[in-house]
């Protein structure tokens, strides 16, 4: 891969995952189209739509029992085959020769516009061999449901889910520069500079050049429109490279990688939060101390008067020997009420001393997890990636 230089990139920080959110939405979106003919051209051969739906609900995880769960067809032929027999209940026969087919493959040539344009005037019989391996790309890179939590998390949706994604996949239009784009069709340029503002002409014609080859050594056809998600793949991975040093992590799930380092700074975050803590924790133990210190000060300041000291009732009278009498025992209660309130918040700093261990050993905990994240991120990333 051209290894492309990052400089001055729009990203303010490497784990926000929105920024990749909001760029696939900026450039894949689903064009409006009339789902009608394509519901005809699933019932086009005897079948009915709830008999579809039925069959869609077999590929998900709302099937519990794994001996009836069925694996999602990734070819033309898989789905002609799984449709017939598994959805409407009749024997398949040829792949390219009946109506649903028929159907389908007019409503790709519907999409193309080949009745006018740059497809004008060819013969739309070359074109099944393309519209089998467009939609053979469309099962492969089949968006399921994404419902975490929920029965339908995982599932293969309904019908109306089902063609949705198809129009979606087969209405992407796009072409390389950018002074081709009209309208709403996005332009591999455009994606290439949403990247890297600053890179070069030369270096986005060999990355471009480099999914050409990519997709020459795979399949017969080149579509720019049907290669634009993995050029946003693509180039989404060299900024990676660029920016976290991911040039040997396999894969184009840019999001997953993030995730990764979001993780870990939120394990740096949490470790700053809970020394802070920690800190004010401390520092409130500190003033119990102080506190504590305080009512012992006060505590030998109460005066014992006995006979014979310097105080006004150290005479031997009779005066100031009932004077030592009255005072003393009012002196002692007052030592042991300030005993007892030195003893109050002695039991507070005890009990806050125990918080400041937990503290200090959740912040252990953290580093720990933390020096865990960084000892094992190549082999998370390598697990996930694989």
């Amino acid at each position: 891969m051209p290894h492309v230089e990052q400089a001055g990139g729009p990203f303010a920080a490497e784990e926000d995952i929105d920024f990749f959110l909001k760029l696939e939405h900026k450039f894949f979106k689903e064009q409006s189209t009339d789902l009608a003919s394509l519901q005809s051209a699933l019932t086009a051969t005897g079948g009915s739509i709830s008999q579809f739906d039925a069959l869609l609900v077999a590929y998900g995880s709302k099937v519990t029992d794994p001996a009836d769960r069925k694996v999602f067809p990734r070819t033309w032929d898989d789905f002609y085959t799984h449709v017939l027999q598994d959805g409407f209940g009749q024997t398949p026969g040829d792949p390219r020769n009946n109506a649903l087919f028929q159907a389908f493959f007019v409503e790709y040539l519907d999409i193309l516009k080949v009745t006018s344009g740059d497809w004008s005037g060819v013969d739309v019989s070359t074109l099944q061999d393309q519209f089998v391996e467009a939609f053979n790309e469309f099962l492969d890179g089949y968006h399921f449901l994404s419902n975490p939590g929920q029965p339908d998390d995982g599932a293969a949706g309904d019908t109306t889910f089902f063609l949705t994604n198809f129009t979606e996949f087969m209405t992407l239009t796009g072409v390389h520069r950018t002074d081709l784009v009209t309208g709403n069709i996005s332009a591999y340029e455009q994606i290439f500079k949403a990247f890297f503002p600053a890179g070069t002409e030369e270096q986005f014609v060999a990355l471009r050049n480099s999914l050409i080859e990519e997709f020459r050594e795979d399949s017969d056809y080149y579509l720019p429109s049907h290669a634009m998600r993995k050029w946003y793949d693509k180039v989404q991975q060299e900024y990676l490279a660029t920016q976290l040093g991911a040039n040997s992590v396999k894969g184009t799930e840019g999001v997953r990688l993030v995730i990764i380092w979001r993780l870990f700074n939120l394990v740096v975050e949490m470790i700053g939060t809970i020394q802070k803590v920690g800190s004010v924790l401390a520092d409130r133990l500190g003033f119990l101390t102080r506190y504590q210190k305080a009512y012992t000060e006060l505590m030998a300041d109460v005066p014992v008067f006995t006979k014979g000291d310097d105080s006004p009732f150290g005479g031997e009278d009779d005066d100031s020997a009932e004077a030592r009498q009255e005072l003393n025992p009012k002196n002692q209660t007052l030592t042991e009420n300030l005993r007892s309130f030195r003893s109050i918040i002695s039991d507070e700093a005890k009990a806050l001393q125990s918080n400041v261990n937990q503290v200090n050993e959740s912040v252990n905990q953290q580093s720990n997890l933390a020096t865990a994240i960084l000892q094992q991120m190549s082999t998370i990333l390598q697990a996930i990636y694989r």
